[in-house]
């Protein structure tokens, strides 16, 4: 089992903000865990975890095809976000669990991760 923010690596926003956007003081971290239940290379997952400096954190799961991203999914997560060793329609279940409340994030058919309970 890998905690994400653990593989994480760190890369601010560097850009500036749009003018219709607030300055945020905002972190954004990238990891690639291994979600995919068989690795096909050109093919791989990428979690974006952007956390606040309040605790808060979204998590937005990807899957990279040789470049072009097919987002499956973001979720808030703010203690921790888990990817497990089950595995659903061919992809790694994840435990996220937000404010103390767990819940089990499982990817359907078409590969889009759901809450599964």
């Amino acid at each position: 089992m890998k905690h994400l923010l653990t593989l994480a690596l760190p890369a601010l926003l560097a850009a500036g903000p749009a003018s219709a956007f607030e300055p945020a003081e905002d972190r954004l971290f990238v990891g690639w865990p291994e979600l995919a239940a068989e690795y096909v290379p050109g093919r791989e997952a990428q979690v974006y975890a952007i956390v606040m400096d309040n605790g808060e954190a979204v998590y937005v799961i990807a899957y990279n095809v040789q470049g072009r991203l097919q987002p499956l999914g973001a979720f808030a997560c703010s203690d921790s976000f888990e990817v497990l060793d089950s595995v659903a329609n061919g992809f790694h279940d994840i435990a996220c669990v937000n404010h103390g409340r767990r819940a089990l994030l499982r990817a359907d058919e078409s590969g889009a991760y759901r809450y599964a309970n």
